[in-house]
This record gives C-alpha cells, structure tokens and sequence, in this order.
C-alpha cells in the first residue's frame, strides 16, 4: 500500500508534485503514485474504447453518456483521479472546460494495481459513498475479474463478480444493461418470437433501427434469425451463447440437439415459405379454404 506524502495536504501541495505522478488527496492525506504499469493501462484502454462506443456516440448501445479517463474530481478538500468515470448526459450535457470536475459522477471504474489496491478499495470507496456515485466497478487486470458496487443508502452492496472468459460475455452485458437509465428502457412483451418482431417493427419509438443485436441461446438463434431478418434486414446481428442450465421458458423447452436440428429446419422452411409466397397469393390460397 502507498503512503501519504503528507497529512493535511491542501490543493497547493497536489500542484507541487512532479507531473510524472498521480496525485490525489485522500482524506486530508496526499497520495502519489507511479503512472500505471502495461497490463493496468491496456485493462483501462480497452474498457474505455468499448464502453465509449455504446454508452458515450451511441454505436450498437443507448448512448446518453459522457465517459473521461482520469478526470480531476473535486469533493470538498479530496482530490480523486479514477481511471474512468461516467456522467449521465441529463446531469453533465456536456464536458466543462475547467481542469477539474466537482459534480459527482454517476460511474466510476478503478483499475487495481498492486501498489494501490487498498486505496481504491477502502479510501476512494468510502469518498464515492459519500458523493453518491451510483456505481463502481472494480476491474483487476492480473486477476482477470470485475467487481461491480452498487450504492444502497450509503452502504455498497456487492452486485456481481465476473472473471475473464467468453462464458461469461452475457453475465457482464446483463450487468452494463442494468445501469442504462430507466428512460431508455423499452419494454415490448409478446407471446411468441414472431410477434415480438412484429412488435417491435411497429413500435414508432424504436424506428429506425441501425443496429439490432440479439442474444440468443445457440440452439435457438437458427430459428431466430428468418423471423426477424425478414423485419429488420441487414440491421440485425445475431450474438450465439452456449447454455450451461435448463431452460424453463414458455417458447424454449429443452430437448436433443437432434430434436433442435429439425424443429429449427422446419421453422425456417415455413418462415421463408411465407416470406416468398406474398401477401396477395396468400390471401387467395386463404380464399380458396374458407369460401
């Protein structure tokens, strides 16, 4: 664990740190540390160009975000540098022109590195709770593991652990979706999948769609994809997970692959049928049944 340079460390005496260092105040205690090593700065890198596509420009997620990496951030006589924190733009619009920042973020992401792990663990925590920072993440890079606080009260309650791997992509989706503001969440219930795509298709404030990427079980997604190809065209991306559990779902029943193979071969056959017969030809063919 770093110790403090100085204790009652005022703002003058952050300013007189060589600019090599990071410095922050903790507490009413001054802290320096080294810049981070190559697997901390590749760890913070990586994670701000993927949350910043989604969650700040808005490609392929809900945008409404203004993301900084190590932002300036002022809480009375503190000083903290997070390495990534996060506003929701109906707070910050847009990003000031100060060196610093005094409004809370809404969420904050540490990188933890060995020298600096307690810091971020119990001072910097403890300063969010008081700030009513919403989120925190704790990312460990040599662990490979994700820890993400949520704020109850003033208390952080330990949400969920994630460790590094692809079986566990959709765990951690579920958990980014979680912190989208309860405005952009669109809720369309359905009793089939083909009425979902209906739905959705018809759904004025969804339209136009860019992208529209479903996650669906690998069993599944072959009898997902010409149900809502044929609504949404090239803008649909199909994203395939491989279950680990028994399904106990009203349109999923869990059976053989083989049984899957064919049920999912004869659903596209009918949608595709559909798809090419046209709405006229079947109106007629309709026609022809029920006179």
């Amino acid at each position: 664990m770093s110790k403090p340079l100085k204790k009652d460390a005022t703002y003058a005496d952050l300013c007189a740190v060589p600019e090599n260092l990071v410095a922050e105040i903790l507490g009413g205690e001054l802290y320096a540390s080294p810049r981070p090593a190559l697997p901390h700065a590749y760890a913070a890198s990586a994670l701000g160009i993927k949350l910043g596509g989604a969650f700040q420009f808005g490609v392929n997620g809900p945008g409404g975000w203004i993301l900084l990496d190590e932002p300036e951030l002022h809480f009375g006589a503190d000083v903290v540098v997070p390495d990534i924190a996060g506003w929701r733009r109906d707070r910050m619009p847009v990003a000031p022109m100060g060196p610093y920042l005094t409004l809370a973020p809404d969420w904050l992401c540490e990188v933890l590195s060995p020298s600096t792990e307690t810091i971020d663990r119990v001072k910097k925590v403890e300063i969010c709770a008081r700030e009513s920072v919403g989120h925190v993440w704790l990312v460990n890079p040599l662990l490979q593991t994700l820890e993400v606080l949520r704020l109850a009260g003033r208390r952080w309650s330990l949400l969920a652990t994630h460790e590094g791997g692809p079986e566990h992509e959709l765990e951690l989706k579920r958990e980014i979706v979680s912190t989208i503001p309860a405005a952009q969440v669109i809720v369309i219930r359905a009793k089939n999948e083909e009425a979902l795509a209906n739905r959705m298709a018809r759904d004025k404030t969804l339209m136009p769609i860019q992208t529209l990427i479903l996650i669906a079980e690998s069993r599944h997604a072959l009898a997902l994809r010409p149900i809502f190809k044929r609504k949404f065209g090239r803008a649909l991306e199909i994203k395939k997970f491989k279950a680990d559990f028994e399904f106990n779902h009203p349109w999923i029943s869990t059976s053989s692959s083989f049984t899957w193979f064919f049920r999912n071969l004869i659903l596209g056959v009918c949608v595709g049928i559909r798809k090419r017969t046209g709405r006229r030809l079947r109106k007629k063919i309709k026609s022809l049944f029920w006179s």
